[in-house]
């Protein structure tokens, strides 16, 4: 775990207001033009400071929509940012941008940042989870002749690609019951309508994918059973990664824009309709015109929901946002050598800061809720 380069981020924040102050003061003693506030003052009269947020999906989608969410209510703005959405396919995309300083933040699963620590090729790291469980598993489809992990062995496993994280995570599966992980045959399936047509003609027997995905299959008729996987449920799925010199840099910037995005995962899990709505707002693209909106509604938010409950809200007993959990990047690197994605030791504490948690959680819950209520 990295200490930031000003722990006491607080102190900071008040010299940087002392400074903004007096430059505003001398300003005006010089009669010169209004001064303007370079984010995080919003109350000042000042211009938003822009910061730039890769979504490592290539589509938005209701996984995502209490980002959605905390955009439209105006919690991006509450602290001083106006925030851009920027959607990149894949993670070692996302890492590419995100060290060539392309983007300020990325939500992102870990792999990318844990083989880039390997190599010494990235060295971003996470100033908040947001993702606590991971959200790929095996499921089986009504109909398979698979019943449990232990009959997974030389049968076929549809994943979304064979570049998928889905690959790891069900041979990670098979090893757990005791199978060789070498013996599954993958087929790359796609996802949405395509999956869900090779599923109903039987072209795989098991799929290592993701909730929503597997959300959407039910939406759609069809009955598949994710299996149980201590090894699954020990693995995060990441969150809000930054260069470390950036976090540094501006530490005020990533608290109040990491604030409003759980203000957001908050406001959506008090109010899952209202987040699902934010985001048709804010991408109409997301809502299926071809339904009547009742039904649109509804399937958008039990895609919301098994992300929210599987992967987004707090566990009994926590209480603060983004937060790590004891144990959580041991668990995960030693997932990446076990699965052999990394073969350099890589220090786990090498991949994150918990030094902004504390004021990123300083926020009025109730009223984040009373939100939700009059919305």
């Amino acid at each position: 775990m990295r200490k930031t380069s000003h722990t006491h981020v607080s102190n900071r924040k008040s010299f940087k207001t002392a400074i903004l102050a007096l430059a505003g003061a001398l300003a005006l003693s010089a009669c010169s033009g209004s001064a303007t506030s370079a984010g995080g003052n919003p109350g000042s009269g000042g211009e938003l400071q822009k910061v730039k947020f890769i979504v490592t999906q290539a589509a938005w989608s209701p996984s995502y929509a209490p980002l959605a969410a905390a955009k439209q209510l105006g919690y991006f703005e509450a602290e001083g940012y106006d925030v851009e959405f920027i959607n990149l396919a894949g993670g070692t995309t996302t890492a590419t941008q995100l060290e060539q300083g392309v983007a300020d933040i990325a939500v992102m699963s870990p792999e990318p940042v844990v083989i880039g620590r390997s190599q010494g090729s990235f060295d971003a790291e996470y100033f908040a989870l947001m993702m606590r469980r991971s959200h790929f598993g095996v499921a089986i489809p009504s109909g398979s002749t698979v019943s449990s992990a232990q009959g997974l062995a030389g049968k076929k496993i549809g994943v979304v690609s064979l570049a998928s994280a889905g690959v790891q995570i069900a041979k990670g599966v098979a090893a757990e019951a005791g199978i060789d992980p070498n013996t599954l045959q993958f087929i790359e399936i796609g996802a949405g309508a395509q999956a869900i047509a090779a599923v109903r003609q039987g072209t795989v027997d098991a799929l290592s994918m993701y909730d929503s995905q597997y959300q959407v299959m039910r939406n759609n008729d069809l009955d598949v059973q994710e299996l149980e996987s201590e090894f699954v449920n020990g693995l995060n799925a990441g969150g809000l990664a930054a260069l470390p010199e950036k976090i540094d840099a501006d530490p005020d910037m990533y608290i109040g824009v990491a604030r409003a995005i759980f203000k957001g995962i908050h406001y959506c899990d008090t109010d899952p309709e209202g987040c699902v709505r934010h985001l048709w707002d804010m991408e109409p693209s997301t809502k299926a015109n071809n339904l009547p909106e009742d039904q649109a509604l509804a399937n958008d938010v039990s895609v919301l929901k098994v992300r929210m409950e599987g992967s987004y809200v707090l566990e009994d007993g926590e209480d603060q946002w983004g937060a790590f959990p004891d144990g959580t990047w041991q668990r995960f690197v030693q997932y990446m050598k076990d699965s052999e994605q990394v073969k350099a030791d890589v220090d786990p504490q090498s991949l994150y800061t918990d030094q902004l948690i504390s004021q990123i959680n300083d926020f009025d819950r109730a009223a984040v809720e009373a939100d939700a209520q009059d919305n």
